[in-house]
């Protein structure tokens, strides 16, 4: 996660945002670091901000109900996979496209049992449904 946050405030730092970070845009590096890969979707600055963009369990609520968005929307996506790390599923699961980000939309999602009090106030911090108020890289 420290190489992913660390990647994401470089990129954050020139104003890129990524817009699509899941488990298969990481990659395990020769030299034992993870990267950050498919910056295919990223855009520069806040042009067309407003398309809803990214792969449904990881996107963020701002997203998901078409609304203009920041780069703040990979935090959201980093945390959905660091979610899915430490606890093997998706933070936010339904049956139908309409549920799941429905479910999304409340930010309501089930505190990981396998990680340490730090994992999960990191969460908490990344899992925000209002951007302003989320963690930024």
């Amino acid at each position: 996660m420290k190489d992913l946050l660390g990647a994401l405030a470089h990129a954050h730092s020139w104003n890129i945002a990524h817009r699509d970070i899941k488990p298969d845009n990481i990659m395990w590096g020769d030299d034992g670091h993870v990267r950050l890969v498919d910056f295919g979707l990223a855009l520069q600055g806040k042009q067309n901000m407003v398309r809803s963009v990214g792969t449904p369990y990881f996107m963020p609520p701002e997203v998901v109900g078409h609304f203009e968005y920041t780069k703040k929307c990979d935090l959201w996506s980093l945390g959905c996979v660091m979610y899915m790390m430490v606890e093997g599923r998706f933070a936010f699961l339904g049956k139908t496209r309409d549920e799941l980000f429905s479910k999304i939309s409340t930010g309501l999602y089930v505190a990981p049992k396998f990680c340490s009090d730090d994992c999960k106030d990191l969460l908490s911090k990344m899992l925000v449904v209002d951007p302003d108020k989320r963690f930024s890289a």
